[in-house]
């Protein structure tokens, strides 16, 4: 089965909110000429912004219900299974996406399992080290941010894509830190965290 976490995909997501914002900005900049042209300056950089966040929590998400049901067959996995997450190693950097891979978070019994596009693996409970909320580029707008997971192997973060918008599904980035805190370790629950 084909790729479905592609350049391209990554690009929809990231610049389709930039459309109603570069509209906006040339409205507002045009709307407000008239009271003079820093007025209109700062007026189009306050309307856009305010447009371009309110398009990314809405768009940021485009194709995420068909990439869920892709991957979920390619695993034989029901799309409601686990958690549908962002997955990015500790360090990774990545131009169109702070997500190197997509998939599902699975908790199960011998550990926390994750299925993704092109990524899979399984991390036994006992080899978890910490768990804890962090920020991440999405977070610095208010719209998202990390379950942080650190092994003796190394770190990674989470990012819930479980609802229709960044906003939703920030709002379960609790849920799933109580879950994996619920099968580790009490050493390995952060208190407090972002």
């Amino acid at each position: 089965m084909a790729s479905v976490w592609t350049t391209r995909q990554k690009i929809l997501g990231n610049l389709l909110p930039g459309i109603p914002a570069l509209g906006a900005a040339l409205w507002a900049y045009y709307h407000w000429l008239p009271q003079g042209r820093i007025v209109a300056l700062l007026m189009m950089a306050v309307v856009a912004t305010g447009v371009q966040l309110v398009a990314l929590n809405y768009l940021g998400f485009v194709g995420n219900a068909r990439m869920r049901a892709q991957i979920a067959k390619k695993h034989g996995l029901y799309p409601s299974q686990g958690f549908f997450v962002g997955y990015a190693p500790e360090g990774y950097v990545d131009i169109w996406d702070t997500h190197k891979d997509i998939g599902f978070l699975i908790l199960q019994a011998e550990g926390l399992v994750f299925r993704g596009d092109t990524e899979s693996f399984v991390i036994p409970w006992s080899e978890i080290l910490s768990v804890e909320l962090r920020k991440n580029v999405h977070s610095t707008v208010g719209l998202g941010g990390w379950v942080w997971v650190r092994t003796a192997q190394g770190a990674f973060g989470i990012e819930p894509r479980t609802r229709p918008t960044l906003l939703a599904s920030k709002k379960d980035r609790p849920e799933i830190l109580g879950q994996i805190q619920k099968y580790v370790s009490p050493q390995a629950a952060v208190p407090g965290g972002f």
